[in-house]
């Protein structure tokens, strides 16, 4: 079964989505996600409180960058892990 990623192809080499705006910060979002999600991950193994303010981090991110869609496909994934 294909992710939302693929499903919405955000591919960021697919030459259709260069020029468009939306499709390149959509992209800048998902990789600003998957790198807080392995910041997280990390902070899991430090401390709970570490892991709370991480947390909070990211929740500040998802309001700020917007594209939730991108944040919780993101998160499924790390869900499915555990």
């Amino acid at each position: 079964m294909k992710n939302l990623y693929e499903l919405v192809k955000l591919d960021p080499t697919l030459k259709d989505n260069r020029d468009d705006k939306r499709m390149r910060k959509k992209n800048e979002v998902y990789n600003l996600a998957k790198m807080k999600l392995d910041s997280w991950i990390k902070m899991t193994l430090i401390s709970e409180d570490a892991e709370i303010e991480m947390k909070q981090a990211i929740l500040d991110l998802v309001r700020s960058y917007g594209f939730i869609s991108v944040w919780i496909c993101m998160y499924l994934k790390m869900s499915r892990r555990f």
